[in-house]
């Protein structure tokens, strides 16, 4: 036979577990459907951009300099204005690179582009670079 204490504590604990439980389930209901659509749009394109050597490539410029402009990029890699703007804007959705307007010369925009934190981190993992 339990005696109140253990009875009282065993009352307690069913509680804690129903609370924990509904706070669970209040979590799963507020992670969305349209949630997840965003996240496993956002790793599909993830899958697609590692699938792509052109575009490691590219990232892989910004091994040694933190920043390249557009057409550095291009004459460096020989590829086509349309597709090198296009995977450029890939990077910088996916969080890879930052695009940077800066004038000069006759007040004409140049567009350079530099690397985010995460795109060192993608970096180093592809090409095993130590931290430093």
């Amino acid at each position: 036979m339990q005696s109140k204490n253990a009875k009282r504590r065993n009352i307690v604990i069913r509680i804690i577990k129903i609370d924990e439980f509904l706070r669970f389930f209040n979590m799963v209901k507020e992670f969305s459907v349209n949630k997840f659509k965003k996240l496993y749009q956002k790793g599909k394109e993830l899958v697609k951009f590692f699938s792509d050597t052109k575009k490691i490539l590219i990232l892989s410029r910004f091994t040694l300099v933190d920043t390249l402009s557009f057409s550095e990029i291009q004459r460096e890699l020989d590829v086509s204005s349309s597709q090198l703007s296009y995977d450029l804007k890939k990077m910088t959705d996916l969080g890879f690179l930052e695009k940077i307007h800066r004038e000069e010369r006759e007040n004409k925009r140049f567009s350079f582009y530099k690397i985010t934190l995460l795109g060192r981190k993608v970096i180093e993992q592809i090409f095993f670079f130590p931290k430093g």
